[in-house]
């Protein structure tokens, strides 16, 4: 199942790239969240950056899953990878700078089932696919909103709404 948001963000490439690497900044919402999370030496030579395990709650259950950057071009793209015990994730954001201070930023999530329950949980998803694209989109856009405002001075990136 793949799900993908684009967003055009007034800021160069560099800005929207160094945002995205900004990768304490995720890990600092991530703990306000309530998500234990690890950083981990990357595993190898498939990795180009780092790696975690997160541990969270969702939907009623403890989850487990381990992400790594597996791929890195300055200022073009970030590749993630990610597996937990039933669901493979590859994420992918690209970005394309439109003119000198306008960047398109395309994020592609693409979730694997690897077991029948995360075949079950895929399918529900689906069933709600509206909703939960329509959530992407949103924290997407205020991600987007959040370097526009750091880029004219406001300070850091907002949290995503919940």
């Amino acid at each position: 199942m793949e799900f993908t948001a684009r967003q055009d963000i007034a800021a160069t490439a560099e800005d929207v790239f160094a945002a995205f690497t900004d990768y304490a900044q995720f890990e600092r919402q991530a703990l306000r969240r309530g998500v234990e999370m690890r950083r981990m030496a990357p595993s190898g030579a498939g990795s180009a950056g780092p790696a975690w395990f997160l541990r969270f709650r969702l939907r009623g259950r403890d989850r487990e899953l381990h992400l790594e950057v597996t791929e890195c071009r300055v200022p073009e793209l970030i590749e993630l990878a990610g597996q937990s015990p039933g669901l493979g994730l590859a994420g992918t954001i690209d970005l394309l700078a439109l003119s000198r201070n306008r960047t398109r930023v395309t994020v592609t999530v693409t979730l694997a089932a690897r077991s029948v329950p995360a075949r079950l949980a895929l399918q529900t998803l689906r069933l709600a696919r509206g909703r939960a694209q329509r959530r992407i989109d949103s924290r997407l856009a205020d991600f987007a909103r959040g370097i526009e405002a750091r880029g004219a001075g406001a300070g850091a990136i907002p949290a995503p709404r919940r």
